[in-house]
């Protein structure tokens, strides 16, 4: 167990067998977990990228003060990781959200994706995901804002389904099925003035949703198509 040799358990970490180390440790579980955390001074770069990883699996709040760190520092090799595992903390201590609020502006759209999904403030989002020029982050931003505002975004999910980019419409029909019926019906009232792409989309939702009444409003709501009779010879 690391706890009974820790000394040799971090010369392997920072030796060449590094990854026979690590596959070793993890089966050890939370208490070995927690003992390397103590040493996080002492970890090579790639080894403390891999306790955020193990950590975020299994026992995250036990790399609080690691994830401070690495935000403070705003140590590059680390933040992506640090961010994952900040979105899966149990406590969320307030001054957290003040180190990852930054990172939504960073250069790196992974980065900034991973900080959407990290943020837990119940702040007004809205100017970030309008600014927002890459489409993953802008997918990462509607499902914040739906947990988060609830049916009371069920006008914002409704817009983007008319977004040109099928990356957009897809993160709203996902937004709207995650609101459960009131999202559903909310939008099957678009589709008398529906294009085709967000008939399609709408189509998705009630389809995943699975309720045949639901089913039978889609059909009854889309506009038939106009029907031509060809003239019979007399």
């Amino acid at each position: 167990m690391f706890s009974t040799a820790a000394g040799e358990w971090l010369n392997e970490l920072a030796g060449p067998f590094r990854t026979e180390a690590q596959l070793e440790l993890r089966p050890q579980g939370a208490s070995s977990l927690a003992a390397l955390v103590g040493y996080w001074d002492r970890l090579l770069e790639s080894v403390k990228k891999w306790l955020l990883e193990w950590a975020a699996e299994t026992e995250t709040d036990l790399v609080l003060d690691p994830i401070r760190d690495v935000l403070t520092k705003r140590s590059d090799a680390l933040i992506l990781a640090a961010l994952e595992a900040a979105a899966k903390l149990k406590e969320f201590p307030a001054d957290l959200e003040g180190l990852i609020i930054p990172m939504l502006e960073h250069g790196d759209e992974l980065v900034r994706r991973a900080a959407v999904m990290a943020c837990r403030s119940a702040l007004n989002w809205r100017p970030f995901f309008e600014n927002e020029p890459s489409l993953l982050v802008r997918q990462a931003w509607i499902a914040r804002l739906i947990n988060q505002e609830g049916r009371a975004a069920v006008p914002f999910a409704l817009q983007q389904l008319a977004d040109p980019d099928w990356r957009i419409r897809a993160a709203a029909v996902e937004g709207l099925l995650s609101l459960g019926e009131c999202g559903v019906r909310a939008a099957l009232t678009l589709l008398p003035e529906a294009n085709e792409s967000v008939r399609i989309g709408i189509a998705r939702i009630v389809v995943d949703w699975a309720d045949e009444e639901l089913v039978d409003e889609f059909i009854q709501a889309c506009p038939q198509p106009v029907s031509t009779q060809s003239a019979n010879p007399s």
